[in-house]
């Protein structure tokens, strides 16, 4: 599998698994999108990474799912 040079999408990567797989990626180089419900921590991963594109968002509900930039 290649690991570098790739756009990833990941969903709540702003806490946990999902902040250190953004990190991770992005060290790699690959263009990282990630969503999460809370604005502040969202804020606060484009301050530490200005090269991360995201979006608020909560994936358990189907009206923002389907309302998102992307959807």
């Amino acid at each position: 599998m290649k690991l570098t040079g790739n756009t990833i999408v990941i969903t709540g990567g702003t806490s946990g698994i999902g902040k250190e797989l953004v990190q991770r990626f992005l060290a790699l180089g690959n263009r990282v999108v990630t969503c999460g419900r809370r604005k502040d921590r969202l804020d606060q991963m484009m301050a530490g990474f200005p090269e991360l594109s995201v979006f608020t968002c909560d994936v358990t509900n189907e009206a923002e799912r389907r309302d998102s930039p992307n959807g």
